[in-house]
């Protein structure tokens, strides 16, 4: 199997994801989907550029448990989701209903992960003797999108949802400051042995549920303030 299969691989459950969201009877646009992927693509330079810097900082050389929780929480998730945040802010908000943007969200999420796992690939082929053993590189890859990937996309839906509340008024911190504990934490549990893994996937499921939560309070709250317009709007006619 030849480097550029893995590669191409590893943008599978984006490009899975991506067909989905368009097969969905709900606003088709496929254009914003596309501009997503693209630019959560963009979104790692910065990031990388800011976490190359950030590695020579004293902070991110400590091996003490708190260091590595903190610089978990810093280098992974404040730096990586307000990355990604940076990048929704350039995404058609006013054009697109609630459900597109939360896709697109995903789908930004999803387009970061992937190239981030081609990057750890490449890495990895070069420390490790993966190239010989092409069912440990597979592994890998197939390790990596229910994992990573994952944990990207779920916090990315996560500011998107933050995004669109402040878009309609309702600001709530608390979700993105939830994308980037999260991020954070599963970077954390992930570093360490098996037992502590399980603790990643943890981290996953409440992303998701969190995802599930915000979404319902947001679409919610449109209701009730359309529902209010519109009767505000009957009151004034009669």
């Amino acid at each position: 199997m030849t480097l550029y299969i893995l590669f191409a691989m590893c943008f599978l459950p984006m490009i899975l994801s991506l067909a989905l969201f368009f097969i969905i009877p709900q606003q088709k646009a496929f254009w914003a989907y596309l501009i997503s992927c693209a630019l959560g693509i963009a979104a790692v330079i910065p990031a990388s550029f800011i976490q190359f810097f950030a590695l020579k900082l004293t902070l991110f050389k400590s091996h003490s448990f708190a260091s590595i929780l903190l610089s978990a929480i810093i280098f992974n998730g404040l730096i990586e989701e307000g990355t990604k945040l940076g990048a929704m802010l350039l995404l058609p908000r006013k054009k697109l209903s609630l459900w597109t943007f939360f896709c697109s969200s995903v789908l930004l999420g999803m387009a970061a992960g992937s190239l981030e796992t081609v990057i750890y690939l490449m890495t990895s082929l070069q420390r490790i003797a993966l190239v010989s053993d092409q069912n440990a590189t597979i592994r890998l890859v197939f390790a990596r999108m229910f994992s990573s990937q994952a944990i990207h996309a779920l916090c990315a839906a996560l500011s998107g949802l933050f995004l669109w509340g402040c878009k309609g008024g309702i600001r709530h911190a608390i979700i993105v400051c939830w994308a980037v504990a999260l991020h954070g934490l599963f970077n954390f549990f992930i570093a360490f042995s098996q037992e502590f893994r399980l603790f990643a996937i943890v981290a996953i499921l409440l992303a998701a549920v969190e995802c599930r939560i915000w979404y319902k309070i947001i679409r919610n709250s449109e209701e009730i303030s359309l529902e209010e317009l519109t009767q505000s709007k009957e009151k004034d006619t009669v």
